[in-house]
């Protein structure tokens, strides 16, 4: 049985050049409130899709340093230190 190309699928690198491999993309919604890229996708069998992209980027990390040297005057804004040195995220 041949695997579903949309539902058989984790991970693609390039969202929109996969769907026009599997089907036509008939409509693209591209300036949305959400920051997401959603397309409509008709696959060779006839059945249409909505499909659904998160674009945001990804966040950069509060401290890429060492962890011997943080302390709590260079922690960010939503971390303390505990009194035995655990680092708590708020």
């Amino acid at each position: 049985m041949t695997p579903h190309p949309l539902l058989g699928i984790d991970e693609v690198a390039r969202t929109e050049p996969y769907l026009r491999t599997v089907g036509e993309v008939f409509r693209a919604f591209r300036d949305q409130d959400s920051s997401c890229v959603s397309y409509g996708v008709r696959l060779a069998d006839g059945e249409r899709w909505f499909v659904k992209e998160a674009t945001t980027e990804p966040v950069a990390p509060a401290w890429t340093g060492s962890v011997n040297d943080l302390d709590e005057s260079n922690l960010p804004w939503n971390a303390r230190m505990a009194q035995d040195g655990t680092i708590i995220i708020l």
